[in-house]
């Protein structure tokens, strides 16, 4: 799968199905497969069995095979509906999956538009949906597993029948005890590999359902690696250092790296998401440089970036003394800056696919641009620092620059990186602790909490009553009796499973997402992708498919023990003396085994988070692998990963096998105890005692192995909800302990907002082990915020009137987006308040600030689902609304030919502009005061940009805009321009008054010129 998904076509990249099938459908055909010797094993095992039973009972030794194929037959016509209903069940949770997966991917601008409670509810209901779907599985298995005990119940009772009619019919001698228990002895013996046969065929069956469904789909995304420093070395195993650090300053990267925390060891995040739209442009350009290629594509690698940095790349890489100049490196470029456009040796047009003009740039059309561009040598870096320029210079010359490898290699340094909050042994479910070891109670709280009380204690009587069913036969052989071995009630039976299965998975699903949904947006920032994703896909799997059976098969056998138990002891009290030894040798086998199988199967469930992470990353970087040709070093990792994330499986399956020998011979010496105390004192019993002693000690131990190796299994697999509570716990919320209060439905009504001495932070300097501090993570993160981070505000004061247009200007990283998240209450303010309308934010939930507010945010979000979903999530608006905003937007003719608004999205189809004016018209549909643009135009042609500055006008001329600028075409629009550098407000006046002087903002309106 990983393979393919470096090999598919463009066009089929939007589907994230490869997700559920590594995590679920992989999953299942590994569960599957572990049963798959017994489809040839137990028929050897049954022959024997019944051959056996034939020197018994004669004749009469068929009847378990005939009933052996009927519920073969039966468990055949099952599994066939079983495999069809599974693959309609994994079908929904692949919907799901997708849609929690593109959520979690952007949750900055999730939380941004206010669709966090919005997204919470579609996911809730497409749960739902799954769970609905899957109760016809869910009834198929409850029969199956109906079929898999049949035999057990049944065949006894039909094979004594039939042997007491045969020999009444030919006058034959009875059924002596010794012949009875001897054959009760060999039928069981021989039913428990007629029942694991039974299992094994339809869970072929599933596994066969799986296999047809793995495939693979990707997206087109930036591939960043959530990595401990910023490795450009996907391409090699080697590290050119000196290559390394000239590739960070021709990307105009060096001095970003300088106020990240770490510096060069800082994670950059799933995705990037710790980095900004510019620095993640810049990290891709410099792995450009650092392939040494000798043709490269740049793909609009200066939007997002202010013209003084374009200005920095465009003299470093394209200049006279640039890398691709000089060097003779062809590069094919898809921009429009004018800056990069002015060093091209061709420049080609395109108009509606078309070339419009090819030629010099020095001959384009005049009224292509909007505005004149200067020459070169105004567009050069203003006060670039000499001795860095050398220092790189020196670098470069001494360089091999060709696609050879460099004669100077070194292995890439074990660098000492201090741990942080996302680091694997430093996970909210990695903390070792004795919990860890032995297990809490409150786990089982919580699973039965969810299930319901009322099913759970109704579920545990009708065990009682079908292990009494079960068992007494055994004791009425004694007595020459018959015994009804049908169960009572089986139907609700069923009802009671499905329910308590349904109840459960669909509470802890919802705590998981509503935790995650109202998680800091800084805890989100920090926590791996993959990881998240992980408690979405494998843990609910655990939860729905494998906990359930595991957990049922363990209390009904733990119920068969108890009658076992209490016969045993009726029978003979001298028998009854094994049962005390036997319970403590017990108690001590799985008090160990648990101490370490525990453990295993987390270090299990927490060493697949780096495989889906990288999974994760290969699917939205599939585009860039391929231009890479980093196909062989993508897969070399993954295989790493996959191996890493084995081990803890190998470890699982060796203790599994060790309880399996030591309860083995622990039976076995049971038995010999039981044989030798009936042999010293056969005068004490009766030939029909001792044959229910021996046979019950057998059952017994054997119910008593299985309900060991059930049970242990369970508190395994119980870890998925361990991890569902601690996850629950101790992840920090964003919802504040403030009293409750109504705010009017028009707030913010008039778009004043004031801020007063404001200090923030970007929650990116969390750098503590954990472990070593053993502190719940809410206190973490209070503690740990407090560092200051690249791109902190200090001290900002400032006043904006209603109705103004106001422009965040700045360099990349210099914190014009901590801005907007403080006012958005995204990140948590150090000292000051911001108010809105006179209302103090710090006394209001964020996700009611950020449902009230329009916001579009720098990369266009779509939900899957419909266009009218996209435009309207409430459904509270008109239609005529929404036909009106498109019309503005210019996208009304090309949605009706998709279809109209009821049509699904289809994101491959729309261009990065067209999913922008989209965006647009979604903000003019919903009602606000406040309209808020984080670098929404950074990403869009010259003419859509026009488009868009037009509509903001003319919809919003009397609602407060901020928006944060990169390129300064339409400045002018503004009422007052706010310059940030550093954290530091620098300039706040009009824009023809700060452009009348020698000020920062002049600077990059002449570097942007």
């Amino acid at each position: 799968m990983q393979q393919k998904t470096t090999q598919v076509k463009a066009i089929d990249l939007q589907d994230r199905a490869a997700l559920t099938l590594m995590g679920t459908d992989v999953e299942r055909i590994v569960t599957g497969f572990r049963s798959i010797h017994e489809l040839w094993a137990s028929p050897i095992e049954i022959v024997i069995g019944i051959w056996l039973l034939a020197r018994q009972v004669g004749v009469a030794s068929v009847v378990p095979a005939v009933i052996a194929i009927l519920c073969l037959l039966a468990t055949t016509r099952i599994s066939t509906l079983s495999k069809s209903s599974q693959k309609r069940w994994i079908e929904r949770v692949e919907t799901r999956l997708e849609l929690t997966t593109i959520m979690l991917s952007n949750m900055k601008a999730v939380k941004m538009l206010g669709l966090s409670e919005t997204l919470r509810n579609l996911v809730d209901s497409l749960r739902k949906v799954e769970l609905q779907t899957s109760r016809k599985f869910r009834k198929l298995l409850i029969w199956q597993i109906f079929l898999f005990n049949f035999p057990i119940d049944i065949a006894p009772m039909a094979t004594f029948l039939l042997f007491s009619i045969i020999a009444l019919v030919k006058g034959d001698s009875t059924l002596l005890s010794t012949q009875a228990f001897t054959s009760l002895l060999l039928i069981s013996l021989m039913t428990t590999p007629l029942m694991k046969f039974i299992q094994a065929v339809p869970s072929t069956y599933q596994c066969l359902g799986c296999f047809e469904r793995i495939e693979a789909f990707c997206l087109m995304r930036p591939h960043e690696n959530n990595l401990n420093d910023f490795d450009f070395s996907a391409s090699d195993d080697r590290f050119d250092e000196k290559w390394y650090q000239y590739s960070i300053w021709a990307s105009a990267f060096d001095n970003d790296i300088k106020t990240l925390p770490g510096n060069h060891n800082f994670k950059t995040g799933s995705g990037g998401v710790a980095l900004s739209g510019g620095q993640r442009q810049r990290l891709a350009l410099a792995r450009a440089v650092y392939s040494r290629q000798p043709i490269v594509v740049l793909d609009n690698v200066a939007s997002g970036l202010d013209s003084r940095t374009t200005a920095l790349i465009s003299a470093r890489l394209f200049g006279k003394g640039g890398y691709f100049r000089q060097y003779g490196i062809t590069v094919f470029m898809a921009t429009r800056s004018r800056q990069l456009l002015s060093q091209a040796d061709n420049v080609i047009l395109l108009d509606a696919g078309k070339i419009e003009f090819q030629g010099q740039y020095s001959d384009l059309p005049p009224n292509f641009m909007v505005e004149a561009v200067s020459d070169s040598e105004a567009i050069l870096p203003v006060n670039e620092d000499p001795s860095q320029s050398m220092v790189a210079a020196g670098v470069y010359q001494n360089a091999s620059l060709r696609a050879e490898k460099s004669e100077e290699l070194v292995h890439i340094p074990d660098m000492q990186i201090e741990k942080t909050l996302t680091d694997d042994d430093s996970d909210l479910d990695s903390v070792s602790d004795d919990s860890r070891r032995k297990g809490t109670w409150s786990v089982y709280q919580l699973y039965c909490r969810s299930a319901g009380y009322l099913l759970c204690i109704t579920f545990v009587i009708f065990l009682g009553i079908n292990a009494l069913t079960t068992n007494f036969p055994t004791l009425w052989v004694d007595w020459w009796s018959t015994a009804n071995t049908e169960h009572p009630n089986q139907k609700i039976g069923i009802a009671l499973i499905i329910g308590m299965v349904t109840n459960t998975a669909l509470t802890l699903h919802s705590d998981v997402l509503k935790t995650t949904v109202q998680a800091p947006f800084s805890f989100i920032r920090a926590m791996d992708t993959g990881k998240l994703t992980n408690r979405f896909s494998q843990d609910m799997d655990l939860i729905d498919m494998k906990l359930p059976i595991i957990s049922i098969n363990a209390f009904s056998e733990a119920a068969n023990c108890v009658p076992k138990l209490v016969i045993l002891c009726a029978v003979s009290k001298y028998l009854s003396v094994v049962v005390p030894p036997l319970l403590a040798v017990i108690y001590a086998i799985q008090r160990c085994y648990l101490r370490t199988s525990r453990q295993v199967r987390l270090f299990d469930i927490e060493a697949r988070s780096p495989l889906f992470t990288h999974f994760l990353e290969t699917i939205q970087g599939a585009a860039t692998i391929r231009a890479f040709g980093w196909q062989p070093q993508n897969q070399d990792r993954g295989k790493i990963l996959l191996n890493d994330s084995q081990r803890p499986v190998y470890a699982l399956y060796c203790v599994q096998q060790w309880l399996a020998l030591v309860l083995d011979l622990t039976i076995a010496a049971v038995a010999v105890t039981v044989v030798a105390t009936t042999t010293a004192l056969r005068d004490q019993f009766s030939a029909g005692s001792i044959g229910v002693a021996l046979n019950m000690v057998f059952t017994f131990s054997q119910s008593l192995n299985y309900m060991i190796q059930y049970w242990t299994q369970t508190e395994i697999s119980i870890g998925a909800v361990a991890r569902v509570e601690r996850f629950v716990q101790e992840t920090p919320s964003e919802e504040r302990e403030i009293p409750t209060r109504t705010l009017e439905p028009g707030w913010p009504s008039q778009g004043h907002i004031s801020f007063t001495n404001v200090k923030v932070h970007t929650g990116l300097v969390l750098r503590q082990n954990l472990l070593k501090l053993k502190m719940r993570t809410v206190e973490i993160l209070t503690l740990l915020c407090k560092g200051r981070g690249p791109s902190d505000s200090d001290n900002i004061s400032l006043s904006i009137n209603a109705g103004e247009k106001i422009a965040i200007c700045g360099p990349s990283g210099s914190g014009k987006t901590s801005f907007i998240l403080a006012l958005l209450q995204m990140i948590e303010l150090r000292e000051g308040s911001i108010q809105v309308d006179g209302q103090n934010l710090a006394e209001l939930q964020p996700q009611e600030i950020t449902s009230r507010l329009n916001v579009i945010p720098q990369e266009p979000f779509m939900m899957p689902g419909t266009i009218r979903l996209n435009l309207e999530p409430t459904g509270s608006s008109h239609e005529n609304a929404i036909e009106d905003s498109l019309r503005r937007v210019g996208l009304a003719d090309c949605i009706e030919e998709m279809g109209g608004l009821d049509s699904t999205i289809s994101i491959s189809a729309w261009s990065v502009g067209e999913l922008q004016l989209l965006s647009l018209a979604r903000a003019m549909i919903k009602h606000s005061s406040i309209l808020i643009l984080d670098e929404a135009m950074s990403s869009v042609d010259t003419e859509t940009e026009g488009l868009m500055q037009e509509t903001i006008d003319r919809h919003f001329s009397g609602q407060t805009v901020l928006a944060v600028v990169h390129r300064l075409a339409y400045i002018h629009h503004f009422d007052r321009v706010l310059v940030l550098k550093k954290g530091q407000v620098v300039e706040w006046d009009t824009p023809t008054a700060l452009l009348s002087r020698d000020s920062e903002l002049r600077k990059l309106y002449d570097a942007y010129q």
